[in-house]
């Protein structure tokens, strides 16, 4: 007998300081059509920005909150808000207001979603500068990995928006593909976050390696290839924004310290998947970790050449 889920799908959305951005991504949520149960969860990491306001008000418009001493609650981490959409009953949304900053205190994310996603069969990402375009997304998403058992994981096509607004297509492959080449991912990294849908029981795959790592996409992808396929749709659903205020590149800083940190990370958390997989991918991984180790040596020479001659 096949397990009863609450929720067919968990949508996870991580977000700081994204005031500018956040309606775009909740109305992409809430556009979503579909024939099961979705639980969107936005994670605020106490915004400074006001983004705080924002959800609040975007809740208060567009959710059912009749009730709201139990629509809103104080819980250990901060302030909850959740409520069923006022016109899209498959919708339900948990808004967690973190009373303090948890990127920076270095404390992980699992614990105040968990709740959420035990008793979910797939789980979507979407963070909180980014936005999904096509109504039918999370349908036909859930119908591709429903139909092909061995993929874990499907992303799509997807826009690029950039800070000057132009926009750009986004396609790993030009076509749809139930398989894509081991090779080809672990080269071209994680994909377009925002695409990324899969098995639950990914998530709950978290050996140090993962739990240590600088990412969370680069991780989830890697161990998708271990325990099965990695999925494609050659479909634009979703609009990524590069650099954006708020975003997880943004928040690290540019500095050359920080920078060169960050690619010493990423090349250990290889080198532990490799371990972790028994070099399953070894070639394709040591090719990776080069190509890593050049960008870091030919950021050293820009920064250096700019010190030189400015």
């Amino acid at each position: 007998m096949e397990k009863q889920y609450t929720y067919m799908v968990a949508t996870i959305c991580w977000t700081y300081n994204q005031a500018k951005y956040i309606e775009d991504t909740l109305s992409g949520f809430a556009i979503q059509q579909t024939n099961f149960p979705v639980v969107y969860i936005i994670i605020d990491d106490a915004s400074t920005d006001g983004e705080r306001d924002v959800l609040n008000r975007w809740a208060k418009q567009n959710l059912n909150l009749d009730n709201k001493k139990e629509s809103c609650l104080q819980t250990y981490y901060g302030e909850l808000v959740y409520g069923r959409h006022k016109s899209n009953a498959n919708a339900l949304y948990s808004i967690l207001l973190l009373a303090e900053n948890h990127y920076q205190k270095g404390k992980g994310k699992g614990k105040y979603i968990a709740e959420w996603i035990e008793n979910t069969k797939y789980i979507a990402i979407c963070e909180g500068d980014d936005y999904w375009t096509d109504p039918m997304k999370l349908q036909k998403q859930f119908n591709f990995l429903e139909k092909h058992n061995n993929c874990v994981l499907c992303q799509h096509a997807a826009q690029m928006l950039y800070p000057d607004n132009s926009i750009k297509e986004n396609r790993r492959y030009n076509e749809t593909l139930e398989k894509c080449p081991p090779d080809s991912i672990i080269k071209g990294g994680a994909g377009i976050t925002c695409s990324n849908f899969f098995r639950a029981e990914l998530f709950g795959i978290r050996p140090d390696w993962r739990t240590k790592a600088p990412v969370g996409d680069i991780p989830l992808v890697l161990i998708a290839l271990n325990v099965g396929d990695v999925g494609y749709i050659n479909e634009i659903m979703s609009c990524y924004r590069v650099s954006s205020i708020g975003s997880w590149t943004n928040r690290k800083g540019n500095g050359l310290k920080n920078n060169l940190k960050h690619y010493n990370r990423i090349i250990l958390m290889y080198q532990n998947y490799n371990i972790w997989s028994d070099k399953r991918f070894d070639s394709s991984i040591k090719a990776k970790i080069r190509e890593v180790r050049k960008n870091r040596i030919l950021l050293f020479l820009s920064r250096l050449k700019r010190i030189i001659f400015n």
